[in-house]
């Protein structure tokens, strides 16, 4: 018969070999989850980092495409303004805004020929005003000197203060 001792031995021996194969297998199944999950989430960092790069041109084409367009928008008004200026000023002052214009716009060709500098008048002043008062526009308007009534104006000198009747002990 099979003594005990070989008996324990035996089924020791099976015992072990049981744990051996049983981490063996567990570790099998982890290593094969694990790269499944690195892969996944590289894959998911892969595909945020391709969009940020997506969003960071769309970004740069968008703000390049609004520079252009406001430059576009400043050319017209600057057109605009010269063009007013032209028709509203005189030749000497229509010719000095030319002459400092980067881009000269198209002046329209009776913009310089329809001003007669004879009609030409400075601003008038237009303000209200009684006959014989000055307006607004003159040089001397608000300036009007009214003599100062110095009766009520009081001169203190050290010694007049009723309040400085303070005994010393």
């Amino acid at each position: 018969m099979i003594s005990t001792t070989v008996l324990i031995v035996t089924s020791l021996a099976c015992l072990l070999i049981g744990i051996a194969i049983g981490l063996l297998i567990m570790r099998t199944i982890q290593n094969t989850g694990q790269p499944k999950d690195l892969e996944a989430k590289h894959n998911t960092l892969q595909n945020e980092y391709n969009q940020y790069q997506q969003n960071v041109a769309q970004h740069f084409v968008d703000t390049s495409r609004l520079i252009v367009e406001s430059q576009q928008r400043q050319q017209q008004l600057r057109d605009h303004l010269v063009s007013g200026a032209l028709h509203l000023t005189s030749p000497d002052i229509s010719r000095a805004i030319l002459a400092q214009s980067d881009d000269e716009p198209t002046p329209p060709p009776q913009a310089l020929e329809n001003i007669d500098p004879a009609t030409i008048k400075p601003p008038q002043d237009w303000a209200p005003k009684t006959p014989g008062q000055q307006g607004v526009l003159s040089e001397d308007f608000g300036l009007a000197e009214e003599p100062e009534d110095t009766s009520s104006i009081e001169v203190k000198t050290a010694g007049n203060d009723p309040h400085d009747d303070i005994k010393s002990s």
